[in-house]
């Protein structure tokens, strides 16, 4: 009896361990004191082409009095954390980077924000920080329609305090838009054209005659790494005529086209339509 007893403990012990561990690796800290009545709630900004989401306002605003642990003159904390929220009624390819405003200078206020697709922080889809020593970063997704969860951490370096906000900025540019697919059907050949709605933030456009699965948006034997390397044969990657639109031809008869869109920091989105062609 006293060996069977002993035996249960030690199952217990380590399955036990075993719990606390595995939590300890997938739960980041900064999300065990999350709930849901801590996100606030904003909106993400939608519009026809990229460009014009310069003119969208901060995404999230974070106020903030911090100094550096070692300043300690003002009473200020050392450190903020905030968590917002915002939902997509559609697919869209998304950009994201941070500011800060104040009455005196950055100095040496650090920030980064994560985004997420979950309210409990498992499935991170994009980060940037704005660090007190160069310029702020910036990143990038296509995302499905659907809640987005963020969380934003601040501090101070240096030896230095920061009284001001943190600005999270964010907008984007339905899907519908960034593959607006225009067909002009002549004799035996039909042009099709692309409106590149992301116009500086688009690194290329490549095409290819044939159906191509999900599975494959990163696969280089079928699309052109760096536009220039691998890729199918047929595989082509598209220029952009006067009017800023991706632009390819087809003749002799109807099939089945792949387009990769790829954005400034190597994130795709493809989709496959059929081009008809008069004969």
């Amino acid at each position: 009896m006293k060996k069977e007893n002993l035996f249960k403990r030690i199952v217990a012990t380590v399955l036990t361990t075993a719990m606390v561990v595995g939590a300890a690796v997938v739960s980041p800290a900064f999300g065990t004191d999350v709930h849901a009545e801590n996100f606030t709630e904003t909106t993400l900004q939608l519009f026809a082409n990229a460009e014009d989401g310069a003119s969208a306002p901060a995404l999230f605003t974070m106020p903030c009095k911090l100094e550096e642990e070692g300043e300690n003159k003002r009473g200020y904390a050392k450190e903020a954390k905030g968590y917002f929220k915002f939902t997509l009624a559609q697919d869209a390819w998304v950009y994201f980077t941070s500011s800060t405003s104040s009455d005196r200078d950055k100095q040496s206020l650090s920030s980064r924000t994560k985004i997420y697709g979950d309210p409990n922080f498992s499935n991170q889809v994009a980060e940037f920080e704005d660090p007190y020593f160069t310029d702020a970063k910036n990143d990038t997704a296509f995302l499905k329609k659907g809640t987005y969860y963020g969380y934003v951490y601040a501090h101070c370096d240096n030896w230095d305090y920061f009284e001001g906000n943190v600005n999270v900025i964010g907008y984007g540019v339905p899907i519908a838009s960034c593959f607006q697919i225009k067909q002009k059907k002549k004799h035996k050949k039909t042009i099709v054209t692309i409106n590149n709605a992301l116009g500086r933030f688009s690194k290329y456009m490549q095409c290819v005659p044939k159906g191509v699965g999900s599975q494959s948006l990163y696969n280089d034997r079928v699309w052109k790494d760096e536009g220039k390397w691998h890729g199918d044969d047929k595989t082509k990657v598209l220029d952009c005529n006067e009017n800023d639109q991706f632009t390819f031809t087809v003749k002799k008869k109807s099939k089945k086209y792949t387009v990769m869109l790829e954005d400034i920091n190597g994130k795709r989105y493809q989709k496959t339509f059929k081009v008809k062609v008069k004969r």
